[in-house]
C-alpha cells in the first residue's frame, strides 16, 4: 500500500487533493509487483499488470493474449516508429487489415498473392458486380493473369495480360480534352459526359429556311412556290449513361428548363417579285457560322430549268434566283425574299447534378420552292386571248442544316465508331 506524507497545515481543498493522489497510487500499486530477476507466470494475473525487476532495472508488462510477460524496454526499442520521424518500419508490422483515411506512397506496391489488387466493389477480374478491379487473378484454367475490369450494369471495359480486351457498350472519344464534339448532320444524338465535368461549352444553331423559286413576270400567282421553314436544334441533359446509342435515366433541368432549343429560320409567307433585269438573286441570311448564307443565282443561270440557287450551310438561309432578261414572255423576275437563318445559342452550361449524358437534335434545313419548266396562262392583246406560257423557273436554295458543338473540358470530342471501322475494314477486305 502506498504511503505519502501529508503536511498538517493544509486547507481542506489541498487535503482533498492529496487524498485523491493517495487513492490513485494505491490503485496502481495493487497492479504492480516487484522482485529480484525476471517474473514468472502465475495464476490470476490481469492483462496489463506490471512487474519491476529492481536488480536488472527492467519493467515487464503481462499480456493475457499469449499468457506471457513482455520486457517493455525491449518492446520500446523494437518500436515500429523511427525515432524523430513519421516513418514506420514495415518489417515490424504484421496485420491482417490496416484501416486508414490517408496513405501516401512514394514507390511501388507489391501484390504477391495470386488473387490480389486494388478493388472497388469487385473481388476478382471475372467479378461481374458493378465496380472496378486492378490486379491479379486466376483464369478458368488456374493460370495467373493481370488486368483490370471496370463495369456497371450496362457497360464496361475489360483487359488482361492474356491478350483479351472487351468493350461492352462503350463510346470511345479521342482528341485533346476540350476538343469539341461537332454534330453536323440532321438527326438525334446521344453523347456521354465525363463524371468530373461540371461545365460544358455548347453552341446550338437552328436550321435555316429555304427560299422561293423565281417565275415569269406575267405568270400571276401561278407557279409561285415558297420555301419551307428550318427545324430547331436542341439539347437535353439526362441522369443515365448512353446505352446502345440512346440516353437513359431521368430528364434533368436547369432552373426549370429541360430543353434548350435554337429555333429554325421561319419561311416567308408571301411570294415576292423583283426586277426583270439581269440581276443576281439574293443570298440567304447568314447564321452565326462563317460562310453559312446560301448564294443567290446570277442572271445567266436564272432561266435554266435545272438550276438551283445556293443552299445554306450550318443554319444559313437558302439563296434565291435572279432576274432573267430574256425576250417576252420568258422574262423571269428576281426573287426579293431573304430566307431566314436559324437562331443560335452559344454559352457555357453548368450541367445539372448527376448528369451522365446529353441528348441532342440537329434540325433539317427548309426546302427551297420547286422550280423547273412551269406552264401558266396569261391574257394577251386587246382581245385578251388566253395564252399558255412556260417559265424556266429556278428552284430556291435549301436552308442550311442545324449545327451543334459540345466541348467537355474533361473529354476529347472526336468519337470513334469502332463498329463502323470494323464494317469498313470488312468491306475493304471483300473488295480485294
Amino acid at each position: 500500500m502506498a504511503k505519502i506524507f501529508i503536511p498538517n497545515n493544509l486547507t481542506k481543498p489541498q487535503l482533498d487533493a492529496f487524498r485523491s493522489i493517495e487513492v490513485e497510487l494505491n490503485k496502481l500499486s495493487s497492479n504492480v509487483t516487484t522482485g529480484d530477476g525476471a517474473p514468472t507466470v502465475v495464476s490470476n494475473l490481469q492483462d496489463g499488470a506490471f512487474y519491476y525487476d529492481y536488480t536488472n532495472l527492467n519493467l515487464y508488462v503481462f499480456r493475457e493474449s499469449d499468457n506471457s510477460w513482455k520486457d517493455s524496454t525491449a518492446a520500446i526499442a523494437d518500436n515500429i516508429y523511427t525515432s524523430g520521424t513519421t516513418e514506420i518500419d514495415g518489417a515490424k508490422v504484421a496485420a491482417g487489415t490496416i484501416t486508414a483515411n490517408k496513405i501516401t506512397i512514394a514507390e511501388n506496391i507489391a501484390f504477391t498473392g495470386s488473387t490480389s489488387g486494388l478493388i472497388f466493389g469487385k473481388t476478382s477480374l471475372a467479378d461481374t458486380t458493378a465496380g472496378s478491379f486492378y490486379g491479379k487473378s486466376l483464369d478458368a484454367a488456374g493460370n495467373a493473369i493481370s488486368g483490370f475490369n471496370i463495369s456497371s450494369a450496362t457497360s464496361g471495359i475489360y483487359a488482361d495480360s492474356s491478350g483479351i480486351m472487351a468493350l461492352n457498350n462503350v463510346r470511345l472519344y479521342t482528341g485533346s480534352a476540350g476538343t469539341p464534339l461537332l454534330l453536323l448532320n440532321p438527326g438525334t444524338y446521344a453523347t456521354s459526359i465525363a463524371s468530373a465535368t461540371t461545365v460544358i461549352s455548347v453552341t446550338i444553331v437552328g436550321a435555316g429556311a429555304g427560299n422561293q423559286n423565281n417565275m415569269a413576270y406575267n405568270s400571276g400567282t401561278q407557279g409561285n412556290n415558297l420555301g419551307s421553314s428550318g427545324q430547331g436544334s436542341w439539347i437535353e441533359f439526362y441522369s443515365g449513361p448512353v446505352v446502345s446509342g440512346s440516353v437513359t435515366g431521368s430528364l434533368l433541368n436547369i432552373s426549370g428548363t429541360t430543353r434548350f432549343i435554337a429555333a429554325g429560320g421561319a419561311a416567308s409567307t408571301s411570294y415576292t417579285r423583283g426586277s426583270t433585269s439581269a440581276v443576281t438573286g439574293p443570298a440567304g441570311q447568314a447564321s452565326s457560322q462563317a460562310n453559312s448564307a446560301g448564294a443567290g443565282l446570277g442572271p445567266t443561270e436564272s432561266g435554266n430549268t435545272t438550276a438551283i440557287a445556293g443552299h445554306g450551310f450550318r443554319g444559313g438561309g437558302g439563296g434565291g434566283g435572279g432576274g432573267q432578261a430574256d425576250t417576252y414572255p420568258l422574262k423571269n423576275t428576281a426573287v426579293t425574299n431573304i430566307a431566314a437563318a436559324g437562331a443560335t445559342i452559344s454559352q457555357q452550361f453548368t450541367v445539372p447534378t448527376n448528369t451522365q449524358s446529353v441528348k441532342a437534335f440537329v434540325g433539317t434545313g427548309g426546302s427551297g420552292g420547286a422550280g423547273g419548266n412551269i406552264t401558266y396562262t396569261y391574257l394577251q392583246g386587246p382581245e385578251q386571248n388566253v395564252i399558255t406560257g412556260a417559265s424556266y423557273s429556278v428552284r430556291g436554295g435549301n436552308g442550311g442544316n442545324g449545327y451543334i458543338s459540345i466541348a467537355d473540358p474533361n473529354s476529347g470530342g472526336i468519337e470513334v465508331d469502332l463498329v463502323a471501322l470494323v464494317n469498313r475494314v470488312t468491306q475493304l477486305e471483300t473488295n480485294h
